[in-house]
């Protein structure tokens, strides 16, 4: 595609439909923007149902992607969020790649891509052997006493098991995107994008 461009590589594989591309409902507003830079039309974004608790609704997925298997639609990727913006909500990416293993076998194939945008920090919470620091009750009106038992750090609201094993298994995508300033907090001055688009401009 990168040589040919997207209608000479579809017309010399003989591909009659548009590619599509999927995502869970809630996703962010830039996906159908991506879809039109990309030439494809606001139109080629799938969404997918969300079950109650704001997850990707798996089935659902493997009922569009049958849909695109039958009317031989490429499908170029799907996307599973990690940390959605309104609920915190994240996919089950694990079931989602397990899902693109059998697919493949019926030879449909897609990318995976982890939208981690905004959740995606808390990754680092699960990297190594995590503290497990607790407050125990504040022994005066100066300062709190605490049981330490590690040199890690975790907030006093841990992920749950669910979310752990998810994020664990974050790297089945192949690609991850991940914004340290939206979770994470981490202050990043414009001067500094500025500079970084630059170099990817003008190296």
């Amino acid at each position: 595609i990168i040589t040919l461009g997207l209608f000479d590589f579809m017309k010399k594989h003989g591909l009659q439909n548009t590619p599509v591309y999927t995502a869970p409902a809630n996703n962010h507003n830039s996906w159908p923007k991506a879809g039109t830079l990309l030439g494809l039309g606001y139109d080629a974004l799938i969404p997918i149902e969300l079950d109650v608790n704001f997850r990707q609704d798996v089935e659902d997925l493997r009922k569009k992607l049958e849909e695109c298997l039958e009317s031989e639609t490429p499908v170029i990727s799907v996307v599973a969020v990690i940390g959605s913006t309104e609920e915190s909500a994240v996919d089950p990416i694990a079931e989602i790649y397990n899902l693109r293993e059998d697919f493949k076998s019926k030879g449909l194939n897609f990318a995976l891509l982890a939208d981690g945008t905004w959740g995606g920090y808390f990754k680092t919470m699960l990297i190594d052997t995590p503290g497990t620091d607790r407050v125990r009750g504040r022994s005066s009106l100066e300062g709190s006493s605490y049981e330490r038992r590690s040199d890690g750090y975790v907030p006093y609201c841990e992920l749950n098991q669910y979310v752990q094993h998810e994020y664990k298994n974050i790297q089945l995508a192949d690609t991850i995107t991940i914004n340290p300033h939206s979770s994470g907090f981490c202050l990043i001055r414009e001067e500094d994008s500025a500079i970084e688009i630059k170099r990817c401009v003008f190296p």
